[in-house]
Parts: C-alpha cells; sequence; structure tokens
C-alpha cells in the first residue's frame, strides 16, 4: 500500500506542477498583453471577470496534463498491481514527462509573443513556416525579444526535468523492502483505487461528465475576446485546430473554374444589388427572431398539410410578410444559423461555424444591431458549446448567451437540454428585463423540441397519436404561448417577430433525392401595424439579414450573398444537403451531386416533380447559377481562413 502511495504522491506532484507553471505562463501573457482588453484596466473590467478566465485556462491545461498522464499511470498502476519494482518504471515516466511536459511548455511560451502579434492563440496556421524553415530561424534569431522567450523557455525546461527526477528519486529512496510485501485486502484497495485513478485521468482527458469532451467553445464566457481567448490553452488549440484543418468535410470544393464563377457571381450579384439613397431615421425596433427546429413548410396547412398541427403559424402566416418559396441553406441546424444571421450559403455538410479559429463576420445581423446600440442575445436549450455556438456567436456579435448551463438541472428532459415551453418560459423576463434598460434588444430563440428524441411533457394533450406530427403540434404551441406571454408585454407594439425554420425534414413521400420538405421552411415576419402580404420571390436563409435590415430602416452594406427581399425579386435559388447541390425556379430542378459527379434534372408540375433524362436552356442555367454560387462561397470563405491564419 505504501508503494501506492508513493507513486501517487510522485504523478500528483508532477501533475499539480505542471498546471502551476501552464499558469504562471498564462499570467505572463496576462501581464504582457493587458492593453489588448480593450483599453480597459483589470480593475475596470472585473477581477471576477479575469479570475474566471485563469480558471478555464487551468480547465483545458488539465486535460492536456490528464494526456500527460495517462502513460505513467499506466505503467506504475501496473507495477504497484503486479508487486514489480517501481524505479525503472518512474524512470521511464519521469523521461516521459521531462519530455512531453517541455514541448508542452515551448507551445505556451511561443504563444505569447504569437498571441501579442496576431490576437490569436497558436494554431495550426504555424505549418506553413515549417516550409520557410529559413526565413523562419531568421525571424526568431534577429529578434531579441524571441530570443528572450526560447530562454525562458529553456530555464523553465530544466528546472521542470530536475523536479521530476527529484521527485522520483525522493519517493524511490523511501521505499523500503518490507513495501513489497501485501496482503489480498491491501490488494484489491490498491486495484480499486487504480481503476478510480484511471476514471479521473479520463474525464480529466474529456473535460467534464457530458456527453460530449470538452471543446474550444467553452472558453467564451463573456464579450471580451481577450479574456475569451486568455482562458485558452495554446496546446490544446493547437491540436484540435490542427485536427479540424485535416478533417475530411474541410477540404475545399472544386465544381467548376474559380474565375467564371467569380465573373458569374459578380453579375448575379450587381443585378440584385439594392443601394436606397437614403435611410429614413425611425425610433429602433426590438427584433425577437424565433428559429424552429426541423419546422418544414409542408407540415402547415397553408403548404398542404391536414394535419393541424401548426394553428399558430398558420395563423401568424395570414398577419404577416410571409415568403411561400423560401428555401433553407442547408441540411442543418448550424447551416440555418450561420446563413440567416449571416447572411451565407452552406457549403453541404460543412460546418462553418466549427473550428478553432473563428472569423468575424462584421456585417452579419447581431454584428450590425450590436454596433447600433442593441442588446444581442441568442436563447438555445442545449449546452452552449454545441456546434461551437459559444465561441462563435461571442465572436459575432452576441452579448449574451443562454444554454443549458443558466438552467436548472431539473428542467433538462435529454440529451439537448430543457423543452420548448421551458425555454420560453425563460427568456421572456430576460427580455423584459432589456426593455425596461431602455435599450432595444435582438434575441434569438432556438428551439429543439421538433428533434429526436422527441419528449412530450405530461400536461401537453396533442391531437394527433403520430409523434412525428405530435411533437410539431407542441412546439406550434409553446411558440404561441410565448407570442400571446408578450403581446402583454409593454415592448410588444415596437417588436419585430421573425419566425423561421433552421431546416425542414422528410414529410410524406419524397419526389427526388433533393425531398423540398427538407430545405422548404416557413418565414413569415411580424409587428404590429404591418400590413400582410405574401412575396411571391424565392427567397434564401441569405436574404434574412438584409431583408430584415431594410424593414427595421438600418442603413447596411449590401450583404455579399443576401439580397434585400422588400426590393430585389429572385427567380431562382440554391440550397444544399450533405451530398448535394440543388437550384431550382418555378418549373425546373438541377440537382448536382460533387462526389459521383452525378447530375439529375425534374420539371416540376403540379402533380409534383417529374425526373427527365436530358438537360436543356433551363437546367444549364440553373446548373451555371448553383455551382457558380457554390463555388464563389467556397473561394471566399477560403480566403477568409487564410485572412484569418496570416492576420
Amino acid at each position: 500500500m505504501n508503494k501506492f502511495i508513493k507513486v501517487i504522491k510522485y504523478l500528483l506532484s508532477v501533475h499539480l506542477t505542471g498546471l502551476l507553471i501552464f499558469s504562471l505562463i498564462r499570467l505572463v501573457l496576462f501581464l504582457s498583453a493587458h492593453q489588448m482588453l480593450g483599453g480597459e484596466s483589470a480593475l475596470d473590467t472585473g477581477w471576477t471577470m479575469v479570475s474566471s478566465a485563469f480558471l478555464r485556462g487551468v480547465w483545458f491545461d488539465n486535460v492536456i496534463a490528464c494526456y500527460i498522464l495517462t502513460l505513467p499511470l499506466l505503467l506504475l498502476s501496473i507495477a504497484v498491481i503486479c508487486n514489480l519494482s517501481i524505479r525503472p518504471f518512474m524512470r521511464i515516466s519521469s523521461v516521459w514527462f521531462s519530455l512531453l511536459y517541455s514541448l508542452a511548455f515551448l507551445i505556451s511560451v511561443v504563444n505569447i509573443p504569437y498571441f501579442k502579434y496576431f490576437f490569436t492563440p497558436i494554431n495550426s496556421s504555424i505549418f506553413e513556416w515549417f516550409e520557410y524553415a529559413s526565413t523562419t530561424t531568421s525571424m526568431i534569431v534577429g529578434e531579441a525579444s524571441y530570443v528572450w522567450y526560447i530562454l525562458s523557455w529553456l530555464l523553465i525546461a530544466i528546472v521542470f526535468t530536475m523536479f521530476v527526477f527529484g521527485m522520483q528519486k525522493s519517493c524511490c529512496s523511501s521505499l523500503k523492502r518490507s513495501d513489497n510485501n501485501r496482503s489480498l485486502p491491501e490488494f484489491v484497495i490498491v486495484v480499486a483505487l487504480s481503476c478510480v485513478a484511471f476514471y479521473g485521468c479520463y474525464i480529466g482527458m474529456r473535460g467534464r461528465f457530458g456527453y460530449n469532451p470538452i471543446k474550444v467553445s467553452q472558453a467564451y464566457f463573456c464579450r471580451n475576446p481577450f479574456l475569451n481567448q486568455l482562458g485558452l490553452s495554446p496546446v490544446h488549440y493547437l491540436l484540435y485546430s490542427s485536427i479540424d484543418m485535416s478533417r475530411s468535410e474541410n477540404n475545399y470544393i472544386s465544381l467548376i473554374d474559380s474565375n467564371e464563377a467569380q465573373e458569374f457571381y459578380e453579375s448575379y450579384m450587381a443585378d440584385k444589388n439594392f443601394i436606397p439613397d437614403s435611410v429614413d431615421s425611425v425610433a429602433p425596433k426590438n427584433v425577437v427572431f424565433i428559429i424552429m427546429e426541423s419546422m418544414s413548410a409542408k407540415f402547415m396547412e397553408r403548404f398542404g398539410s391536414d394535419k393541424g398541427v401548426t394553428p399558430f403559424l398558420d395563423s401568424i402566416y395570414d398577419e404577416s410578410i410571409s415568403f411561400p418559396n423560401f428555401y433553407s441553406a442547408g441540411v442543418h441546424t448550424n447551416h440555418g444559423l450561420f446563413s440567416s444571421l449571416y447572411s451565407y450559403p452552406a457549403l453541404m455538410r460543412r460546418n462553418l461555424m466549427k473550428g478553432s479559429v473563428i472569423p468575424t463576420y462584421e456585417y452579419g445581423l447581431p454584428q450590425r444591431l450590436l454596433a447600433d446600440g442593441y442588446k444581442t442575445a441568442f436563447f438555445m436549450t442545449h449546452e452552449s458549446q454545441y456546434d461551437n455556438m459559444n465561441g462563435f456567436f461571442r465572436t459575432n456579435g452576441y452579448e449574451e448567451i443562454y444554454a443549458e448551463e443558466n438552467y436548472p438541472a431539473s428542467k433538462v428532459v435529454n440529451s439537448f437540454g430543457v423543452a420548448d415551453d421551458y425555454l420560453f418560459e425563460y427568456a421572456l423576463p430576460v427580455l423584459n428585463g432589456y426593455a425596461e434598460s431602455g435599450s432595444p434588444f435582438f434575441a434569438t430563440i432556438l428551439t429543439i423540441s421538433n428533434h429526436p428524441p422527441y419528449i412530450l411533457p405530461d400536461w401537453f394533450k396533442a391531437k394527433s397519436s403520430d409523434m412525428e406530427y405530435a411533437i410539431v403540434e407542441y412546439a406550434d404551441f409553446c411558440i404561441a404561448d410565448f407570442f400571446n406571454k408578450a403581446k402583454k408585454e409593454p415592448w410588444f407594439k415596437n417588436t419585430i417577430f421573425i419566425f423561421m425554420g433552421d431546416h425542414g425534414k422528410v414529410v410524406g413521400n419524397s419526389m427526388s433525392e433533393m425531398p423540398e420538405s427538407y430545405n422548404h421552411v416557413p418565414f413569415m415576419v411580424y409587428y404590429h401595424g404591418v400590413e400582410p402580404y405574401e412575396n411571391y420571390s424565392f427567397a434564401g436563409q441569405m436574404d434574412v439579414t438584409p431583408t430584415i435590415l431594410d424593414i427595421l430602416g438600418v442603413e447596411s452594406k449590401n450583404s455579399d450573398f443576401g439580397i434585400d427581399l422588400m426590393q430585389v425579386e429572385r427567380e431562382k435559388i440554391f440550397y444544399t444537403s450533405d451530398n448535394a447541390i440543388g437550384a431550382r425556379d418555378s418549373s425546373h430542378l438541377y440537382i448536382y451531386m460533387p462526389q459521383s459527379e452525378k447530375e439529375l434534372y425534374y420539371h416540376i408540375t403540379e402533380q409534383g416533380m417529374i425526373p427527365v433524362t436530358q438537360s436543356d436552356s433551363s437546367f444549364t442555367e440553373l446548373k451555371k447559377f448553383g455551382l457558380s454560387m457554390i463555388q464563389a462561397t467556397e473561394d471566399y470563405m477560403k480566403a477568409k481562413r487564410e485572412q484569418v491564419y496570416e492576420q
């Protein structure tokens, strides 16, 4: 038993010392770059917030430390359980600790000048410097401050190595021959404690008990970008940014010649851009943007459903500016969020919100309204780091994120957090508080109930016995309940309500390889005094931002891909699924599958979609349109990533 205690003492000493050194390096970063707080001193910002950043740093550092700990813990546990001499295993562990921690300390130290120059933690972009080894070496040697960082790292590595081998020597020298004698109960206790230690190390590597391991997004907790990034572990960030860049879904999309695509894009958008002569100055309106999970237009009576599960959406459709030919950018929630809030198309299965390096989209709806004095908040049911939402949204215009971490544990009903009724119940008093502050607010509320696993509360009695429709009825009820309660609030008459599906789902029979019900979603804009009408222009989620800014009377830069639907019409639209690109007008649907290079053609009639085997000029135009716009988006996003890495 004494042998096991010595081993644990050795491992914990090394582990905690490693965490202490990581924190000291972070402190040096903070002291040398605190001016990046944005003109605020630590006192102005609040030491509580600074402390939160450091605590998050320890959290992320512990993940790396636990990965380093795994091999020594395994070797020494085997040695103790099998009653072997631990001295050779400790020597191996000491070498392992010295090498791995020295490398980790090097990354952390080098991160200081890197962060001060790029205002982002060290990431996978450094590997591009390896192609220019002589230039990089000259840069490091030629800059005196860089040499001091390297010398500092050498000192840290030497002192740490001496400490590790000193601890090894101290633990081994204190062992007695009698420590090899062990009773059966002691053996059982050692095995049990070893299992506990392994479980603790496993949780440490994951960073949390949840179903997902810790992600970069978890470091973001406030609106200050310096403090958000201060909490990141440079080692963790470098590793995960490298993994992100190597994922197959991040491979470059090549559909047509980039110059040809760019020429088409510029010509098409030049015809669609609308620049008003002036913008009338009006009192700012609040905006509540309700994004509904998996809400296909095909669930609504307006679009042919006879299930009667969306009485509220059907009623508000008739009272709003409604868009019957509105399509989601893709088939995932992240596609709908990114496209509608920041005005870009989806790139098939790629999640443009993910990634350790987060670009800024300064002309997005939340960014634009934040700059105009709005309070901005995002409400979701699940944990905030899902799909990198916390990090991405805090970087791109949202002051506050309300997520599963904010709600009582008793209200969590499944892996996606709380139910819709509680989400709205929680959001309403927050909005009341914003209104009382006197500032206009922009609140985005993302529902979840219409996503498996379906959870219907006991108190809700659905008309339909089919869960696929009963859950839609519940989602519709929750939105109606929130809307009717909001009607009683003083801020209601000065608020624009937007209702949109993030994407749809398969409803009824699929008549093509890209089921229309998956991309055809409702989009309605309601406000007090609105003159209801249906806008029959084809429309997509990328058009939401410029359209809403027009309704608000907010002057804005024209979106790169979206158009103002209040001023300009689309005669056709394009959208994607995970593995296909679709482009359609009122009577034709063109589908292209890049992996198989397969093309499909459909005529759209009142009876449905009729496949045809040969292309004609209409399909040729749709092909040019869809592929050019996706290629232009790909090239823009590639340039955006490179810009972030090279800044």
